[in-house]
């Protein structure tokens, strides 16, 4: 039998001791591991199955940009219209009266001229607009005036000379209206519109610069218009083009020319003009 090596005192003794304390030395060593192993689970778990600590959360508000409401577009400019315009009237249902049918001399008082001149007036206050246009209420005075195709010997004076006179039709018209205005480009602007009114004509005899009233009538009626307008460099003033077309019945004549005085529409109207915008 083999004999050991000689143990050291010292370390003899500390082995003694050691296995003579043994449950309670293995009791303190498995208490330290348990803790040590307790403490390391959570991250080494963490770690094995690859999933990260949940985000730490914020308790702080997020503030929302407040959204502004739609905003409505910018006048396009200020909202009064002034219109000026002169140009011709085509009355073809004027060139229809025939004043022979009353007994009338076709050299005294010969037809009238189915074209005249025209003068038109017109005010819009801009009332709602829209992304592509706006509405504008209004109204629109005008006169047209048509010659008769003949003249006649009013007085022959002592001294041979004598003075003429003459006839014409002079059409009157108060309308109020409305109109939409579109934006094609930068200052242009088209429009198109209508509205319904009083149109009243007479039917005049002048001589030697006097007038006088022989015959009127008046009825209510309608019309169409359109054209455009054409900005003058950074001035609110337009240039402006239109056509308007008006329906109306008128007994023009019903004293004068009873057989024939009914007098019908459409009256053409071509005009040239200015518009001013405040």
């Amino acid at each position: 039998m083999e004999s050991s090596a000689p143990v050291a005192p010292d370390r003899k003794r500390f082995m003694t001791r050691f296995l003579s304390h043994r449950p309670c030395t293995l009791f303190i060593v498995g208490l330290a591991l348990l803790l040590l192993n307790g403490c390391a689970i959570p991250h080494g778990a963490a770690a094995r199955s690859g999933t990260a600590s949940p985000p730490t959360v914020s308790t702080h508000a997020v503030s929302t940009p407040a959204v502004p409401p739609a905003a409505t577009p910018p006048p396009r400019s200020g909202p009064h219209l002034l219109s000026f315009s002169l140009g011709a009237g085509y009355w073809p249902g004027l060139g229809d009266i025939d004043p022979t049918s009353s007994g009338f001399s076709s050299d005294d008082f010969g037809d009238f001229e189915e074209w005249g001149g025209t003068f038109g007036l017109g005010y819009h206050h801009r009332v709602a607009q829209f992304e592509h246009g706006d509405l504008w209420l209004g109204g629109d005075f005008s006169v047209s005036a048509f010659e008769n195709e003949r003249s006649f010997d009013v007085l022959t004076l002592p001294s041979g000379n004598t003075i003429d006179g003459s006839f014409s039709a002079n059409l009157i018209r108060l309308t109020p209206s409305a109109t939409y205005r579109i934006s094609f480009a930068e200052r242009v602007t088209g429009f198109v519109g209508g509205g319904f009114g009083l149109y009243a004509t007479e039917l005049v005899e002048e001589f030697d610069g006097f007038s006088d009233d022989i015959d009127s009538d008046s009825a209510f009626g309608a019309f169409l218009n359109w054209g455009i307008d054409f900005g003058i460099g950074d001035s609110p003033f337009s240039i402006r083009l239109e056509e308007q077309i008006h329906f109306v019945e008128l007994d023009a004549f019903d004293r004068t020319i009873p057989a024939d005085s009914t007098v019908d529409g459409p009256i053409h109207q071509f005009l040239f003009g200015v518009s001013l915008q405040l």
